[in-house]
């Protein structure tokens, strides 16, 4: 358990999608997705620097699903839904079972409502859902979506599923350049995938992988939910 003031986390696993830096914590481009949502944004900081922003996933109303690349080195964080109103959290669980992992947990003492907005839009109705243990990875060739903070905006890109790698889910790269970029602070957002019919979290990204600044081929990293199901159970209950 990571908690605040007393910084020690560790690494944890892999994906990739659609990806380019530009300044800025968040998907460039793409179609902006109403609020409050259950994609949260995260705001972190530590000694000596002045903050940064990351996505979340809300799985409960005690709990946030993102990445490790988010949580190292953070002393304190809040947790905000898109309507101006922020938790502040009070510990930052990692995945130590496997190097790979790179999936993290956010507490928050207080509880987090749901958002009841429209039954189609998975992100503004209730908590999220995640994939089963038993749910397959997205194939290659599949075509997911990516939801990301970008300063006070919220927006989500089409993502196709590219390749496998050694210990990583799935990486993708889907017209960039038209159709929207990921950037550095959507780390933790939802890869979102058609499982019968029925939307769940397949995935949270969590690294730009090279080259940064090709708009058209740019890739980034994601974590699988399925592969880490046993973890995100045993240490939220959800």
């Amino acid at each position: 358990m990571h908690k605040f003031r007393n910084t020690s986390v560790a690494v944890g696993t892999a994906v990739a999608l659609c990806a380019g830096i530009v300044d800025a914590h968040a998907i460039i481009g793409g179609t902006p997705v109403a609020t409050p949502s259950a994609v949260v944004r995260l705001h972190l900081t530590y000694a000596g620097d002045g903050g940064y922003d990351c996505s979340g996933v809300l799985i409960g109303p005690n709990w946030v699903l993102t990445t490790d690349d988010c949580a190292d080195f953070a002393e304190t964080t809040t947790v905000e839904r898109g309507d101006g109103i922020t938790y502040k959290a009070d510990a930052i669980y990692v995945d130590k079972n496997d190097v790979n992992a790179h999936m993290a947990v956010v507490h928050v003492p207080q509880a987090i409502p749901a958002p009841a907005g429209s039954t189609s839009d998975p992100t503004t109705n209730g908590y999220m859902v995640l994939a089963d243990k038993s749910d397959p990875l997205p194939k290659v060739g599949d075509v997911d979506t990516t939801y990301g903070w970008g300063g006070n905006t919220l927006n989500k890109i089409d993502v196709k599923v590219t390749e496998y790698g050694s210990k990583t889910v799935f990486a993708t790269a889907r017209g960039c350049k038209n159709g929207g970029c990921t950037g550095p602070g959507d780390d933790g957002g939802a890869v979102m995938h058609n499982y019968n019919g029925k939307l769940k979290v397949a995935a949270v990204t969590w690294q730009n992988s090279s080259p940064y600044d090709d708009r058209v081929n740019c890739q980034e990293n994601a974590v699988g939910v399925s592969e880490t199901r046993d973890w995100i159970k045993a240490t939220t209950g959800i």
